[in-house]
């Protein structure tokens, strides 16, 4: 499941030889479900509301699906108002409330091919702590990143995408130190987070330098660079957070981890492993899942979008 950008639960199958076909399908089985669940959300003094969304894995029908999509939710506008009212802007779910309650139905259409669509709704919910659970309630469970210019590399996007995924990032007057942030992805990306009065401290760690306008722009305590081994490198007290995106064999890096955790250096971590290859998935994920029970961690695996062969460990170490 860790590898898995999407979910379709309970996915029914529609059949059709034009778009308005596919469209009146996926109408007739979406509506009584989409009806139950608003009563009894109304029932129960619960806010209902839902988010469509579309996806192929042939880009070519991409335009396809999304015609289908229009068909659908214009069919639902016109005869069923109040429903479609309740139907979230792809545009407000960056904004939705960290609640589980609000937590919206997720209906996704996937084509498979011209005529063959699969129809899915499902509750998400979102975590305090681990952020949206599948189904996501994004588009081929890949979250919108905006492109950046300034980052010195293209790292920030999976920064980026892991915070649009937590639905939440360090609060401000965090303490933060981050290993391997050479030439400053991650470093860039987590500095516009913040404005000055936010007091967040980040020590980044790494053998080679910052970008030079980084260490101009932000001093310390803002920003720290420690030129030094980060397999080996300690902060003076705990931090808050702890990011990392060494590039380590997976065992090694699932070593030093351990050391931050059972020193209890962090509260949070988000930890980037990296692997060559697929024969140590199952038994790097064991020495994870084994730690995390010996240290008393919470965690969640993820592997995100825009990842190669690599997962992210996010964690919550507990006094």
């Amino acid at each position: 499941m860790w590898w898995a950008q999407q979910v379709l639960p309970k996915a029914f199958s529609c059949h059709g030889t034009t778009i308005n076909d596919l469209a009146k399908q996926c109408f007739q089985h979406l509506y009584p479900i989409l009806f139950m669940l608003a009563t009894n959300a109304q029932l129960n003094n619960i806010d209902f509301r839902f988010i469509s969304t579309t996806y192929s894995s042939d880009g070519k029908l991409l335009g396809r699906c999304k015609l289908v999509e229009a068909s659908l939710l214009e069919t639902l506008k016109e005869t069923r108002k109040r429903l479609y009212q309740s139907m979230i802007k792809h545009s407000d779910v960056a904004t939705l409330s960290s609640s589980i309650s609000s937590a919206p139905y997720v209906v996704q259409l996937y084509l498979v091919d011209h005529n063959h669509i699969y129809i899915s709704v499902f509750k998400t919910s979102l975590s305090e702590h681990f952020g949206w659970r599948q189904p996501l309630p994004v588009s081929g469970g890949i979250i919108p990143i905006e492109m950046d210019k300034e980052p010195p590399s293209r790292a920030y996007i999976k920064l980026n995408e892991l915070m649009g995924l937590l639905g939440r990032r360090p609060a401000p007057g965090s303490k933060i130190a981050e290993l391997g942030s050479a030439p400053g992805g991650w470093t860039a990306s987590l500095l516009k987070l913040y404005k000055p009065q936010d007091n967040i401290q980040i020590q980044s760690v790494d053998r080679s330098p910052l970008e030079s306008w980084l260490t101009k722009a932000y001093r310390p305590p803002t920003l720290t660079h420690h030129i030094a081994n980060g397999l080996t490198w300690e902060p003076e007290e705990p931090v808050d957070w702890l990011f990392n995106d060494m590039a380590l064999p997976p065992m090694k890096s699932v070593k030093v981890l351990e050391r931050w955790i059972k020193e209890r250096q962090c509260s949070q971590f988000a930890w980037t492993l990296k692997f060559v290859g697929e024969s140590e998935y199952d038994a790097v994920t064991d020495a994870v899942e084994t730690m995390m029970k010996c240290y008393n961690v919470s965690y969640t695996i993820r592997h995100l979008a825009n990842h190669g062969n690599e997962l992210v460990v996010v964690g919550v170490v507990h006094p």
